[in-house]
């Protein structure tokens, strides 16, 4: 439904596959789509943009691991990933002056240096979506993904 064409989902939650069950597999333009989705739904971005949520009375405090989240200007989401297999993964989101820009990083070595490509990324798709809207063009951005580590 969402276009999702070279995604297999076997599991509900993502984590690496348990003895016997089969990985989930995806692609950078796909996460795209569907953060694309997810952002689509009305309150999506208050839960993705909490830097901490205190639970259990407040006897437990948890916190994103999305570092974008104090760092990038303007960045207020979506989610990180990370096992051993995969790398480090993120599918971010920012918004600036009116524009959204969404950023796919998969397979990276280092959360570090996941969070460099995906600053680049957001910061490419904003720099591109300025300059267009200063010509007077649409400022539809294509899609930019990047993976580390070959599948």
């Amino acid at each position: 439904e969402l276009g999702m064409t070279a995604t297999r989902f076997t599991s509900p939650h993502g984590l690496p596959p348990s003895a016997g069950q089969d990985p989930d597999l995806t692609t950078a333009r796909d996460i795209a789509k569907l953060a694309r989705s997810l952002l689509a739904r009305p309150g999506a971005i208050r839960y993705t943009s909490t830097k901490t949520y205190a639970i259990r009375s407040g006897q437990f405090v948890m916190r994103s691991h999305n570092s974008l989240l104090q760092s990038f200007p303007g960045c207020d989401g979506l989610k990180t990933g990370y096992f051993s297999a995969a790398g480090f993964s993120i599918a971010a989101t920012a918004s600036r002056g009116g524009k959204r820009m969404i950023a796919v990083v998969l397979g990276s070595e280092s959360s570090k240096l996941r969070d460099q490509k995906t600053r680049d990324l957001l910061n490419l798709g904003f720099t591109l979506a300025t300059e267009r809207t200063r010509y007077g063009e649409t400022a539809v951005v294509p899609v930019f993904a990047s993976t580390d580590r070959p599948n």
